[in-house]
């Protein structure tokens, strides 16, 4: 724990880049997820969270286009951080474009968002989109990543991933 603090503290170090900053807040929440997962509801297979709204900085989407390949597109609903979740509805007819049959194809390199949503319950249910109906899924505490990362991106232009990467 106190050493994902320093790490998360040294990512906010004056002098590096934008770009270096979400890096290691990336990295640390892969070392966080990787712990926390085994003790999760979430499995390879199961793709309820990749059905539902994932916003994205510009200066992430940037660095999934280098690491995949992947035209980035300028976003056809961009909001600022301010601007809070985008109003657009996702669900199952909607998946992320980086579902492949199941799974996530750039899981490597998936968005802090993806990282930092772990379902800490011992069952997927709860995580089962239901139309018209919010179901509270009890998520590990990622606040500190989310807060840090909240930080350096304040300034960016954000977008659902499918509005970087359409298809």
């Amino acid at each position: 724990m106190q050493e994902t603090q320093g790490l998360l503290d040294s990512a906010l170090a004056a002098g590096s880049s934008r770009t270096s900053k979400v890096m290691m807040i990336r990295h640390v929440a892969s070392r966080w997820s990787a712990a926390v997962t085994p003790f999760s509801a979430c499995r390879h297979g199961c793709a309820h969270c990749c059905h539902i709204a994932v916003s994205v900085p510009e200066v992430e989407a940037k660095l999934i286009a280098a690491k995949t390949g992947r035209r980035l597109q300028r976003p056809l609903r961009p909001r600022s951080l301010a601007d809070g979740a985008d109003e657009h509805d996702y669900g199952y007819d909607d998946p992320c474009v980086f579902l492949e049959g199941g799974r996530c194809s750039i899981y490597e390199h998936r968005p802090l968002a993806c990282r930092t949503l772990v379902n800490m319950d011992d069952s997927a249910v709860l995580c089962e989109l239901q139309q018209g109906m919010s179901v509270p899924v009890p998520y590990g505490n990622a606040i500190d990543m989310q807060g840090r990362f909240a930080l350096v991106t304040q300034m960016e232009t954000f977008a659902d991933i499918r509005d970087w990467f359409r298809l």
